[in-house]
């Protein structure tokens, strides 16, 4: 954590910190409901778990080439609970995982079921990126955290595509 007097903060790389494991959070869901569905709908998930492992490298590839190592983020936050919320929120809740960091599927959950628990992590990404843009300093750090808040829109617009696919199918 960097202090600069009554703020502390967390760098972008931090922020992308948070991102790579929400990614992979994802690609670890979306690789179990591809194991747990059959046919048409487990190459579904197959596909979107790519996608979620695609967008991991491309925020590990913006934290190792394009942002700042010294690049501060964050606002006021004497206590360190923004960080801890950040933090928590990436680990927990957008693709919440258990014990032994494997997504919570039941095994039993429907291709629709799947995209509606894929929808909800998407919309709490996005809720978490819109928060952490609103405590911005460094406006290179916001054309950061935008990119990801853009590619999470892509995953929530996919699922609510894959949704309406799956609900004229039935």
């Amino acid at each position: 954590m960097k202090k600069d007097s009554a703020k502390v903060g967390f760098d972008a790389d931090e922020v992308l910190e948070i991102a790579v494991q929400i990614e992979k959070n994802g690609a670890d869901f979306y690789r179990r409901a591809s194991r747990l569905l059959n046919g048409q709908s487990s190459l579904l998930m197959a596909g979107l778990a790519a996608k979620e492992e695609e967008h991991r490298k491309a925020f590990l590839d913006l934290r190792e080439k394009w942002v700042p190592q010294h690049a501060l983020v964050a606002a006021h936050d004497a206590d360190g609970v923004v960080a801890a919320y950040l933090r928590a929120i990436a680990g927990g809740y957008v693709f919440p995982t258990g014990k032994r960091g494997v997504v919570h599927l039941r095994g039993d959950e429907s291709p629709m079921d799947v995209v509606r628990i894929g929808i909800q992590a998407e919309k709490d990404s996005i809720v978490l990126y819109v928060g952490i843009l609103g405590a911005l300093l460094a406006a290179r750090t916001k054309t950061v955290v935008e990119r990801i808040l853009r590619e999470e829109e892509k995953h929530l617009a996919d699922l609510g595509a894959l949704m309406l696919e799956l609900s004229q199918a039935r």
